[in-house]
């Protein structure tokens, strides 16, 4: 059982190894993909922070309008 158990943990654990590389491959910022995870998070951070706010000024802004998109603003 406690093999059974090494070798799921292994299995989950390459798994996120492969799935963080994916994604720090894929993202890149100028010509460079970042090295690390934390390199990563520190550039995509600002990003998602950023979309936040303006959901959040959307949102606002339709509240004030009274309305439920966009759309029925003009």
């Amino acid at each position: 059982m406690i093999i059974i158990a090494r070798q799921r943990e292994a299995l989950k654990s390459r798994q996120v190894k492969q799935d963080l590389s994916l994604i720090l491959n894929k993202w890149k910022w100028g010509a460079t993909a970042p090295k690390t995870s934390q390199e990563f998070l520190a550039k995509f951070t600002p990003w998602v922070n950023e979309k936040i706010k303006l959901g959040d000024e959307v949102k606002a802004l339709l509240e004030r309008k009274g309305v439920d998109n966009l759309a029925d603003i003009a």
